[in-house]
Formats: structure tokens, sequence, C-alpha cells
């Protein structure tokens, strides 16, 4: 079966997700997917990335569960543990 580009692009942000430890309170929604997935590419090929957008669109979110879950030999995922630690620095 041949699958489209948009499904490929799904495929793929469920497959990380399924790797991090997100609380239950937490919603799933379009936005938070496409800034973690955004976030999770940029950071392991080095490209700059900035995020913008109205208040409450998962930005800041974002980058929390990816700070939690990429925690390089300590994360909970066998697959996360192989990729380097991201650190947060907030200035």
């Amino acid at each position: 079966k041949i699958q489209s580009f948009y499904d490929i692009v799904e495929e793929d942000q469920d497959d990380w997700l399924a790797r991090m430890q997100i609380a239950q309170n937490i919603s799933i929604n379009q936005a938070l997917r496409e800034n973690l997935i955004t976030m999770i590419h940029c950071v392991f090929n080095k490209i700059p990335l900035l995020i913008c957008g109205k208040p409450g669109c998962s930005k800041t979110l974002s980058i929390q569960i990816l700070v939690e879950n990429f925690k390089g030999k300590e994360s909970a995922d066998p697959y996360l543990r192989t990729l380097d630690k991201i650190y947060q620095i907030s200035y």
C-alpha cells in the first residue's frame, strides 16, 4: 500500500509520542504534536528553530516535555537512551 506524505509524518509523530512519558492530564492536540516533532528533528539535526504562536498553543509545554523525556542514558525509553541529553537553558 502506498502511503501519503501526511500518513508518513503522522506515523513518525505517533512513534515519537509513544516513546515519551506525557502526563495523563495533558491533551495531545495537533499544535503540541507539531511543536514536539519539529523540536525533536531540529534539535538532533542542529537546525535553529524559532517557535512563535498565540498564548496557549503549547510552545512552553513542548520544550518541557522534550527536556523531561530526552535525558540521555537516564531516559525511560530504550531508544531515547541512545540519544544525547537535552539541556534547557533559560535566559
